[in-house]
Parts: C-alpha cells; sequence; structure tokens
C-alpha cells in the first residue's frame, strides 16, 4: 500500500537491494527492516506510516 502510494504521490518506486545499497529512492525514508518507502515530508507528520510508527520517532 505505501509503496503505491509513493510512486503516484512522487512518481518514484524503490530500487531493489544490492550489496548493502539504500533500497528506497532519494527523497524517500525506508521503514526500518521492511522495504517500505516513505517520502520524506511524511516524516513526522502526525501519521504512522511506517507499521512500527518509525517515521515519527526520528
Amino acid at each position: 500500500r505505501l509503496q503505491l502510494l509513493e510512486l503516484l504521490f512522487t512518481g518514484s518506486s524503490p530500487i531493489l537491494p544490492s550489496a548493502g545499497l539504500t533500497t528506497c529512492s532519494a527523497g524517500s525514508f525506508q521503514c526500518p527492516g521492511t522495504y517500505v518507502c516513505v517520502p520524506e515530508r511524511w516524516l513526522c507528520d502526525g501519521d504512522k506510516d511506517c507499521a512500527d510508527g518509525a517515521d515519527e520517532t526520528l
């Protein structure tokens, strides 16, 4: 769901992980331990976009 929303709102999509590289595109935050990418503008906005709320506790 979140990756689809990111694609719709930012026109970007996650990059497949390879040799420790970041899995999300520039301007995105990767939810810890997942492949979920959240646009940076959604960080600390009061909405829990990562399942564990990591995007609200930076």
